[in-house]
């Protein structure tokens, strides 16, 4: 595993060390794809730990928090949460396992990004969410922060609608797994007729009425190849909303296989995009895609 010392962008890795067994291996997977993380093994001896923790939470870009009941009974991942919180560091909690926060930390991580190990079936479709969660990207190697994809404002906290995360299912008649927290990235379209983009407000609206909402779908050239605009009906309460594309028409005819990227604003918000995969039932068997995949996360 790689620590990092230097002056681009990266994460910050906050865990207990009890967790070492399952975080460590996760964390030697997100640097052997690219991604810059320091953590505490990189200490040297001899240094003092505070001024050092310090000093990397300062200039780390992003703060990822392995949460799990060690952490919560851990003095140091405390202390470097509300340090974390303190400097207004974008923060991504990853909830290990059924964990009850203390009531303080309920509060101060209520408006914080989070993925949940729990809503995956295996590790190879966990570690493909968090690897693709976009609050890391910037601290991959090869990322353009200065790439603007699509002309859009990607991923903005917004003071009336702040978005959390997108995440998508395919199904057919299946609207019950998506409280169950079944996400995918790459849908067979021989095997669903649609495309369910689920969004996830960091909180309730918090007001009943109605909002305009936005959705849009490009292909890999950047074509427009669905437009919708609306109203969407909430109630105060409210902090997942969705809409559905459709890959197969009555036709029976498929939308072409290929990279395709949903794009959503609500409430004249800016704009949120998340990318997604459409293959065929030929190109699933065809593809060494998951024999890659699984060779990865050995």
């Amino acid at each position: 595993m790689r620590i990092y010392e230097g002056n681009e962008n990266y994460i910050f890795v906050s865990y207990a060390h009890k967790d070492s067994g399952s975080v460590l291996p996760i964390i030697d997977q997100l640097s052997a794809c690219g991604f810059r993380l320091w953590y505490d093994s990189g200490i040297e001896a001899g240094t003092e730990w505070p001024e050092n923790i310090e000093d990397h939470l300062n200039r780390a870009s992003v703060v990822l928090v392995f949460m799990t009941p060690a952490a919560v009974e851990s003095r140091n991942c405390r202390n470097e949460i509300n340090y974390a919180l303190e400097l207004q560091k974008e923060i991504l909690v990853v909830y290990m396992e059924d964990t009850q926060l203390l009531k303080g930390m309920r509060l101060q991580l209520n408006s914080t990004q989070s993925l949940f190990r729990q809503n995956h079936r295996t590790q190879e479709t966990f570690l493909r969410e968090l690897m693709d969660a976009r609050i890391l990207q910037r601290c991959k190697d090869g990322f353009d922060n200065n790439k603007s994809e699509y002309k859009k404002n990607v991923g903005v906290k917004q003071s009336n609608t702040r978005i959390g995360n997108v995440c998508a299912i395919g199904t057919n008649d299946e609207y019950d797994i998506w409280p169950k927290g079944v996400y995918a990235q790459k849908f067979n379209r021989d095997e669903f007729s649609v495309v369910f983009f689920h969004i996830t407000t960091i909180r309730p609206f918090g007001f009943a009425g109605n909002i305009p909402t936005h959705y849009q779908v490009y292909n890999s050239r950047n074509d427009l190849i669905y437009d919708h605009e609306g109203t969407l009906q909430i109630q105060p309460d409210y902090d997942k909303i969705s809409t559905g594309w459709i890959l197969k028409g009555k036709d029976g005819t498929f939308v072409p296989s290929g990279d395709y990227t949903f794009v959503c604003s609500l409430n004249n918000s800016p704009d949120f995009s998340y990318p997604f995969t459409v293959v065929s039932d030929e190109e699933v068997k065809s593809s060494s895609f998951f024999g890659k995949l699984k060779s990865l996360f050995r």
